[in-house]
């Protein structure tokens, strides 16, 4: 690993602009886990202004008051980026711990993310990417949130984040319900202030001890005036594959499922759930959009889901679809409010259980919009890694997506413009080698801009694993 540069000197240039904003990483990690297992986080920072940034890296630990964690600072140039290898060891100087980490700016314009794995049994990784929660990604006080996909079996536990930006403790409410709606427990965990704090298992620390998939964890707090960052971790309990599991959004594009083969001999199947959290019925249209066409002529199925129950669709390219072989984009379509969905896609291990990854629906808000460019941070093309860049159209009208390739330092290596047909998915394998880089990158950040007026494009990318082919999802921020 290169030597880093200082990080602590003291800052004497003027960065005027507003106050300071915050991200807040919920966790991360430089410890051993189940199985065998050991856990490191590389932290992603990137500036997209055109001036440069004070950002102050904090580690908050866990379950105790993080006001007096270890603080570092550094100065990000206009456009610039910053990945922190094993941040804990070589940025805060943790031997053993985990924790959350607050990523102040002096500008809002940063984007944060963490990559989290551990080294698989017989080579390369298994990991999971987190996104830092800035102000429109956390749970507010009087506006509950929920986590789908909650297991629990001899195959697969979950665990719980919660994370505490604020400088009072912040009681979380948790209730796990199940597919039918009925609640099947409650817990009220104390997050300290700055703190975070991890349920380990968090079906069996809701009280329910027989074996549970499909269900939701609904996330509130009472007080106006908090908020909170929270995830799940999905852990296949075979290979120790972790999936994230974001709080969903009001839903109505998956960019991408799967019933198709992959590299070294992998079969990705995708699973969808989804949630009724409103209090009537819903008539819903699924659309199967496909890849690489105009997708106003997928497959439609109708199905309807009652007020407050979830539904998986295992396999869903084959259960509701009855497609043998293929993959691309599902379109949700309801007139209710309060739907939500996430997918997970996975392949069986060559050693037994699977790995895989979670990729949220995308609504309103979460596009790349011709005023709203985004960023995807992390991207990675060498003998360990590639990337493979996911667009989706949400519109039904063709769309041109503008792809830049930045360096670390800002440089662009290299541009492309792709064309979506209305409805219209593709994925840009080797996202580094098709923008013209033939030498290995790492911490590069792939820029998305739209030059079509009314253009709606859901994004995100996957970096994958070469030797276990295990994929981390990389959202478009």
């Amino acid at each position: 690993m290169k030597a880093l540069p200082p990080l602590s000197k003291p800052f004497t240039g003027s960065l005027p602009g507003p106050p300071p904003a915050t991200w807040l990483l919920p966790s991360s990690a430089r410890a051993a886990g189940a199985g065998g297992s050991y856990y490191t986080t590389d932290l992603t920072v990137a500036n997209s202004a055109t001036a440069p940034v004070w950002v102050t890296a904090k580690f908050l630990g866990h379950d105790a008051d993080g006001s007096g964690g270890t603080e570092k600072g550094f100065s990000l140039e206009a456009g610039t980026s910053r990945t922190f290898k094993d941040v804990l060891g070589s940025l805060f100087g943790v031997d053993s711990g985990y924790g959350a980490i607050r990523v102040t700016g002096s500008k809002g314009t940063l984007s944060v993310v963490g990559q989290t794995s551990t080294p698989g049994p017989n080579g390369g990784t298994f990991g999971q990417s987190v996104p830092g929660s800035g102000a429109g990604d956390l749970i507010r006080g009087g506006t509950p949130r929920s986590i789908l996909g909650i297991r629990e079996d001899s195959s697969f536990r979950t665990n719980l984040i919660l994370s505490n930006p604020n400088r009072t403790t912040v009681e979380v409410a948790v209730a796990l319900i199940s597919e039918k709606g009925e609640t099947l427990g409650t817990k009220t965990y104390a997050v300290p202030p700055l703190g975070m704090m991890q349920a380990s298992r968090v079906v069996r620390d809701l009280g329910v001890s027989g074996d549970l998939s499909g269900a939701r964890l609904q996330l509130s707090s009472a007080v106006l005036g908090t908020w909170f960052a929270a995830y799940a971790t999905a852990i296949d309990n075979t290979t120790n594959d972790a999936r994230t599991l974001l709080p969903a959004l009001s839903s109505a594009l998956l960019p991408s499922s799967a019933r198709a083969q992959g590299q070294g001999g992998a079969f990705y199947t995708t699973d969808l759930s989804i949630s009724n959290l409103g209090s009537i019925d819903a008539a819903l249209t699924l659309k199967f959009l496909g890849h690489d066409q105009d997708g106003r002529s997928g497959i439609e199925k109708g199905v309807s889901l009652a007020a407050g129950r979830s539904v998986t669709y295992s396999d869903v390219l084959k259960s509701v679809f009855d497609v043998d072989s293929g993959y691309g984009a599902i379109e949700v379509r309801t007139a209710v409010q309060g739907v939500v969905a996430t997918s997970q896609t996975s392949t069986p291990g060559p050693g037994g259980g699977t790995f895989g990854q979670s990729v949220p629906l995308f609504g309103h808000g979460e596009y790349v919009t011709p005023a709203t460019p985004r960023s995807i941070l992390g991207a990675r093309e060498d003998d360990a890694f590639r990337t493979n860049l996911i667009l989706a159209n949400s519109t039904e009208s063709a769309v041109d997506v503008d792809v830049a390739l930045l360096s670390e330092s800002g440089v662009s290596l290299g541009t492309k413009r792709i064309p979506l047909p209305p409805l219209g998915r593709t994925q840009v394998s080797r996202v580094v080698r098709a923008l013209g880089v033939a030498h290995n990158t790492d911490g590069a950040r792939l820029v998305l801009s739209i030059p079509t007026s009314g253009g709606e494009v859901a994004a995100y990318a996957s970096v994958i694993d070469n030797t276990t082919n295990d994929p981390r999802t990389l959202l478009a921020r």
